[in-house]
């Protein structure tokens, strides 16, 4: 498997022990989760924790909004242009693997 970065490395890793523990664990009196829901709740909590989460409210603050397409938006501050993208057509972090 090939990781853009560090931060994908660790992320797409701690996604796959998750799926894989809660696929181990059924019958344990917890509520199924999907695999799609420990990966959002990972990636929420992982990007939380390298301060790169932007709550979707707080989006607008980045600048003036830009072109935008079905899955991204982009936003214009100064010398930089932020593009926040929804997965609406990967679906899945693990997905935009290269």
């Amino acid at each position: 498997m090939t990781f853009l970065n560090q931060f994908h490395k660790e992320a797409t890793e701690r996604k796959m022990r998750k799926i894989a523990e809660s696929q181990q664990s059924p019958g344990d009196g917890q509520p199924h989760v999907s695999p799609f829901e420990i990966e959002q709740r990972i990636t929420e909590s992982f990007a939380k924790e390298h301060g790169l989460w932007i709550p979707i409210d707080a989006v607008i603050d980045l600048g003036t909004p830009g072109p935008s397409g079905n899955e991204n938006d982009t936003y214009v501050s100064n010398d930089i242009i932020y593009k926040v993208n929804n997965l609406l057509n990967s679906g899945s972090i693990l997905r935009l693997q290269p």
